[in-house]
């Protein structure tokens, strides 16, 4: 059974990062809102990405302060513009959200081991 982070066009990039199981469907839900937003131009609140991501609002707030502050503008009373995510790319946007895991699981994920190669 192969575990790793899946990259664009299927296949797996093994060893390099692990997403946490249970955040990889947020963090694809928040690239599917975020490029929708950057493509229609839209602006956006903290709740609108609450919403389409499931994360809890400090998650969100502390996405934005970190992981996600060089692709957002700040826009009219406190909405935001995506800027710059269809340059970067899915794989990209991805690896921003996962950790090594060097060997050890989480609750309900398989162990991984960072270095495996590909097999």
């Amino acid at each position: 059974m192969r575990y790793g982070m899946p990259i664009l066009g299927g296949g797996y990039r093994e060893g390099l990062v692990e997403m946490m199981c249970g955040d990889s469907v947020q963090v694809r839900n928040a690239w599917r809102f975020l490029i929708r937003m950057e493509l229609a131009r839209q602006s956006f609140s903290l709740d609108d990405l609450v919403m389409a991501t499931g994360w809890k609002q400090s998650t969100a707030e502390a996405y934005l302060s970190k992981k996600l502050k060089d692709v957002l503008v700040p826009g009219p009373s406190g909405s935001f513009y995506c800027v710059g995510l269809v340059e970067l790319g899915e794989e990209q946007f991805t690896i921003r959200f996962a950790q090594a895991v060097a060997g050890r699981g989480r609750k309900g994920c398989p162990p991984q081991s960072v270095g495996a190669g590909r097999n």
